[in-house]
């Protein structure tokens, strides 16, 4: 028998060659000392077969512990080569630590997700008693474990949250570059990809915004406060006031003064989750009025009478034209 076979191949090469992470290099190793002698291959039967424990197809299942140390004694004991006792409990030993490992990880990993269409919006009772309200063409997600050792989600999009106070386990958004640190309150972020800001709007308590690589450097902001994360910059920039149009989406409490109708549009648009095509011809007009809890045609009907526009809709979008302002 020549010294490769003879050799012990690192328990930690096996590990990374059963879990397809090993280089070019480890595998062509890890298949060398397989293949050297039949003791090996044996070996390395035994070890498979452990690390089989830790597959997919058993994490959800019952193992009958008995059947498996029977069938693997069978394995190492294949042409009557054995191996030895302590060999096979590093082995073991080896494997148990990547299987709970790999357990942690699996849980800790698994995420919920809720994603809500383009005109959708879905409240969302979190397993802490803190609840969320997700605008439309947006998505939340957090691991399987959350409100019992974190409180840690991530938000593409735009969301109203009433967070349930824990001052012992933080509230936590990942948004877009941005987070958001809370221990209890109300509040609304806005975070869409697209666009090259996050937004967040404090109804009530206190909340820390700050870019997600530097949780040192906090802005606080209170209730009636905003603060924007600007992307391209890395800046955050606090005003001692809330527009009540950032969360008109929610509230259907809408006020425009000596607002432009392109903003106007714009605004509607995120409220009433429809397109608008404003033509140049009316797009500055100003327009002051204020809507509460109004449908689209009553709206529409306001901003007509006013600007004496020609409204029409096609498909999922509405064209506001007229002769001018």
């Amino acid at each position: 028998m020549n010294n490769k076979s003879k050799h012990t191949v690192p328990i930690e090469l096996l590990s990374r060659y059963l879990a397809n992470e090993a280089n070019d290099a480890e595998r062509i190793q890890a298949e060398e000392w397989r293949d050297a002698s039949d003791e090996n291959k044996s070996e390395f039967s035994a070890f498979a077969k452990l690390w089989l424990l830790t597959g997919d197809d058993y994490k959800h299942a019952e193992i009958d512990v008995d059947a498996e140390w029977k069938h693997l004694d069978r394995t190492i004991s294949k042409g009557g080569r054995i191996i030895s006792l302590s060999r096979i409990m590093q082995i073991a030993a080896t494997v148990i630590i990547v299987f709970g490992l790999s357990f942690l990880f699996y849980n800790q990993t698994q995420k919920v997700s809720t994603k809500t269409q383009m005109a959708q919006v879905q409240t969302i009772n979190l397993p802490d008693g803190s609840v969320v309200t997700l605008n439309a063409d947006s998505k939340l997600s957090y691991s399987k474990n959350f409100g019992k050792d974190n409180r840690n989600l991530s938000l593409k999009g735009e969301a109203f949250f009433d967070v349930a106070k824990n001052p012992n386990m933080p509230f936590i958004i990942d948004a877009q570059g941005a987070s958001i640190k809370v221990v209890g309150t109300q509040f609304n972020v806005r975070a869409y990809k697209h666009q090259d800001k996050v937004k967040v709007t404090v109804v009530e308590g206190v909340v820390e915004l700050y870019e997600t690589k530097e949780p040192k450097k906090q802005t606080v902001l209170n209730a009636g406060e905003t603060g924007i994360y600007m992307k391209r910059e890395k800046a955050i920039k606090k005003h001692a006031r809330i527009e009540i149009n950032d969360i008109s989406w929610k509230t259907y409490e809408i006020s425009f003064e000596n607002t432009s109708l392109l903003r106007v549009a714009e605004i509607l648009q995120n409220v009433y989750h429809i397109q608008f095509e404003v033509a140049d011809s009316v797009k500055d007009c100003a327009v002051t009025v204020e809507f509460n809890q109004k449908d689209l045609a009553s709206v529409l009907k306001v901003l007509k009478s006013t600007l004496d526009l020609e409204i029409t809709k096609q498909g999922n979008t509405i064209y506001l034209k007229g002769e001018g302002c």
